[in-house]
């Protein structure tokens, strides 16, 4: 990316294809060539630009990267917060059967 950021951005438009494949053996190969896709992204030479639409493109960068971390977040809540209510519920049903075993042997 870092060889690529002289080329990228500026006054001119720049288009990126990323070639993929949808073969589960090549997932680790085209997730990485994803992520290598959205770093080139956002490696901008905005050099040759104006200070204040500089400023205007770094900051609305790190306000896309925010919010994609906020929602990251929010997804981990969910799934933390549906894996809690599981683990509660086993928690409970675990509670019941050992009180059940307790009266039985009670009993016997």
């Amino acid at each position: 990316t870092r060889l690529l950021s002289e080329a990228l951005g500026g006054v001119c438009k720049t288009s990126f294809i990323a070639c993929i494949s949808p073969c589960g053996g090549s997932h680790t190969e085209s997730n990485s060539t994803l992520r290598y896709a959205e770093r080139a992204m956002e490696a901008l030479n905005i050099s040759q630009l104006p200070r204040w639409k500089q400023d205007e493109i770094m900051i609305d960068g790190l306000t896309r990267r925010v919010q994609h971390l906020v929602d990251d977040m929010e997804k981990m809540r969910q799934f933390h917060h549906e894996e809690m209510v599981e683990l509660q519920n086993e928690r409970d049903t675990l509670r019941e059967e050992n009180i059940q075993h307790k009266l039985a042997l009670g009993r016997a």
